[in-house]
């Protein structure tokens, strides 16, 4: 009896070696034909029509990676009763996250860059980055939204805070991977801001 594939896990599986290429070799060096060869199955045509698609699809299931950490731990947090001091924990742990791992931060944050580079001249995928952007921001808002309430921060606009830390963390992303700072030195810029955000 043939075996049976997972559609949806066969187009993550062609996703991830994308990302790899990428990383890489960069954006342009992406074909079908490579995709399908370093993913160790026969053809990319069979889950997608063509590359823009695979791009595209890509890019979302990055996108849904990035921001999904957050509202998992979100929803975490809640579930065990949201202790004392827990927004900060749980803020910091989103937003270091959102950082990477240093051993992941060239790879991830080459295929990040690429895609965002492509979402400056393709409407399509400035749609999905900035809705990349919304939800991790609409993550934050809610961590900090608990936290005012709860009067364990300092005054603030949650809103404006939550702006204020993914612009941080982008750009140190970014300085991170072109050498201008070390993810040891991100990590503590972002974990002293987001410390300060608290009594």
């Amino acid at each position: 009896m043939p075996k049976q594939v997972d559609h949806d896990e066969r187009r993550r599986l062609l996703a991830e070696a994308l990302w790899r290429i990428t990383a890489r070799d960069g954006l342009e060096a992406v074909s079908m034909r490579d995709v399908a060869a370093e993913a160790g199955v026969s053809s990319a045509q069979h889950y997608f029509a063509s590359k823009d698609e695979m791009l595209g699809f890509a890019f979302e299931y990055m996108v849904e990676r990035t921001v999904d950490h957050v509202y998992e731990a979100v929803d975490r947090e809640r579930a065990a009763g949201w202790g004392a001091g827990a927004s900060r924990d749980l803020l910091l742990e989103s937003a270091l996250q959102s950082l990477w791992t240093e051993a992941d931060l060239l790879g991830q944050a080459r295929v990040w860059v690429a895609f965002v580079a492509r979402a400056a001249v393709r409407k399509e995928f400035a749609v999905v980055l900035k809705r990349a952007y919304d939800e991790l921001h609409e993550g934050i808002v809610r961590i900090l939204t608990y936290a005012v309430s709860a009067k364990e921060t300092k005054p603030l606009d949650p809103a404006a805070a939550a702006t204020e830390l993914v612009a941080l963390i982008d750009g140190l992303s970014l300085h991170c991977l072109i050498g201008v700072t070390t993810h040891e030195k991100a990590v503590e810029t972002v974990t002293f801001h987001v410390r300060a955000l608290f009594r």
